[in-house]
């Protein structure tokens, strides 16, 4: 889009002076300080910037959906010439929906887990007057399709719970379009979808805006999908806009530093970061013949189906993989490969159909009681939706240490000196020990998550998109977290993800999953460099093309 056309275009969105407070027990944080933004018909917008900058603060400030703490919006919001802030949440609820879409960040926390989604997709087109009850129903099927939902018809009779957290990434994107609605407002709409799905997605979002000359205000932390998508780029740090420009102007000549600091931040497939050190390579900077690390954790023929007959689903199906000591083996697939099944099952959160788990070459399928116990303790998991897998009832502190006091490690003041450690590891201020998972933002929520299951000094950590919620810069301090405890204590990893980019900084090998199996594996470098099955290749494809 050409500057001369933004001149000449209708504004869509119009938001002066907004300036955002959010009241905790610590006192009074500022979110947004004076805000200008417009989106013009027919444009898209990405907002990036650090977490808690306040970006999503932002979006959910136009259509009113601002936390239950957050002080009344100060300034100003104009949508199509009406005037937003102080209209009463009925005159609101006419607009969200029908006129502003909107898809929330987190789908774990945002679909009624108690109805079918299909119900919930066909409630959208009934509640604002785009289909009756019987229209609704086979409507919903067409709005799943459109979204990139597999077997649409099946998928609408299922709960959120029976599908992947891509899956129902999908469905909210879906119920966002159904009503056609001029303007929609994503807040991180692919941050659980693997790279295939997210082109897919992103490209129904884009023709959705080309074709109906909708508006596209786009949240994002993922900075190759703001150039390969945004019309315009807007830069936001601690509340404020410091700079906006067109994709080409702020990749290629960025005038703040911090917009060079994020653009340096951002992982590139041409920019491989060194990869921790293995127990060979130190071996071998002693002169030694290097012997190859001993698999800590693995799986032989490990399978998992749910249901039976006709309704069988085959999650994991005679999967053997190993994790090496001190090394790291990633595990990248699409949404719904199984990838999250297979961790699980090796957490013994879920019972396998059929196979073994080993560490340390013991089948550890069987056990239970305090030895499982004990061996919950040498493996911890980071899920991938950090708000779903933190109390909403306790303050920071008291969730990192909850796992010293279960397992009886240390003193209270013992405790406390390790929290503060934790936290400090993980980039976290300690004004966030007072506060609970609501007050902070989706990258603070995983960097808890992380210090939570790091406190117990683990021997392998299984990391569920552990980076999906982060922007590039604290996603680059927590990998280099992990690479600096992986090289200072041997920490192994399995390390579950759709981010390619983040899989070749940190990963010494890497299996590929598709449709429940292991579709090809190897050192990261040869599957990156020269991968051998059509669906690895079609992963690779499917990245967003761009170059700091």
């Amino acid at each position: 889009m050409t500057s001369a056309h933004l001149k000449t275009s209708t504004e869509v969105l119009s938001v002066r002076g907004l300036a955002v407070d959010y009241q905790t027990r610590a006192g009074t944080t500022t979110a947004l300080r004076g805000v200008d933004l417009h989106v013009h018909r027919g444009e898209v917008v990405a907002l990036v910037g650090e977490s808690g900058s306040g970006k999503s603060t932002l979006g959910r400030a136009v259509i009113g959906l601002l936390a239950a703490n957050a002080a009344p919006a100060q300034g100003a919001v104009d949508f199509e010439g009406t005037a937003l802030l102080g209209l009463s949440e009925r005159k609101l609820s006419r607009i969200r929906g029908r006129r502003i879409g909107f898809v929330p960040q987190d789908p774990s926390v945002s679909l009624d887990p108690l109805k079918r989604v299909g119900e919930q997709v066909a409630e959208t087109l009934r509640v604002h007057g785009v289909a009756d009850r019987r229209q609704a129903r086979d409507q919903a099927v067409q709005v799943l399709e459109r979204a990139g939902v597999d077997r649409p018809g099946l998928r609408a009779g299922q709960y959120p719970h029976e599908l992947s957290g891509g899956m129902c990434q999908r469905v909210l994107i879906g119920m966002a379009l159904a009503c056609e609605p001029t303007l929609v407002i994503a807040d991180e709409p692919t941050s659980a979808l693997d790279v295939t799905v997210q082109r897919v997605i992103l490209d129904y979002l884009t023709e959705a805006v080309a074709q109906h000359e909708a508006s596209l205000l786009l949240v994002t932390h993922d900075l190759a999908v703001a150039a390969e998508r945004a019309d315009r780029i807007v830069v936001m740090q601690g509340g404020l806009v410091v700079e906006t420009g067109t994709s080409r102007q702020i990749l290629t000549d960025p005038r703040e530093p911090y917009t060079r600091r994020l653009l340096e931040a951002a992982p590139s497939l041409g920019r491989a970061r060194a990869r921790t050190r293995s127990v060979a390579s130190g071996t071998a900077a002693r002169g030694l013949v290097p012997a190859e690390p001993a698999v800590v954790l693995g799986t032989v023929g490990l399978s998992k189906t749910f249901g039976a007959g006709d309704h069988a689903v085959h999650a994991v199906t005679d999967v053997a993989i190993g994790v090496r000591r001190g090394q790291t083996r990633a595990v990248v697939g699409g949404s719904g490969s199984g990838k999250t099944t297979l961790g699980r099952l090796i957490l013994r959160l879920v019972e396998p159909t059929s196979g073994a788990i080993l560490v340390d070459g013991d089948d550890i399928s069987g056990v239970e009681g305090a030895e499982l116990r004990r061996l919950r303790r040498r493996i911890q998991l980071v899920y991938q939706n950090p708000f779903s897998s933190l109390s909403p009832f306790l303050d920071v502190e008291r969730m990192i240490e909850e796992p010293l006091r279960a397992f009886g490690i240390g003193s209270r003041r013992e405790r406390a000196q390790r929290v503060a450690e934790a936290l400090s590891r993980v980039a976290l201020p300690q004004q966030v020990l007072r506060r609970r998972a609501a007050e902070l933002s989706g990258g603070q929520q995983q960097r808890v998550a992380i210090a939570r299951a790091l406190i117990v000094d683990p021997e392998v950590i299984v990391l569920d998109e552990p980076t999906s919620a982060l922007d590039v810069s604290v996603q680059e301090q927590v990998l280099q977290l992990l690479t600096s405890l992986q090289d200072d204590s041997g920490l192994s990893y399995l390390f579950i993800s759709h981010d390619l980019a983040v899989v070749r900084q940190v990963a010494h090998d890497v299996s590929v999953m598709h449709l429940g199996r292991i579709v090809e594996e190897g050192p990261t470098d040869q599957i990156f460099d020269s991968p051998a099955h059509p669906y690895t290749r079609e992963l690779l494809d499917s990245l967003p093309r761009w170059e700091p």
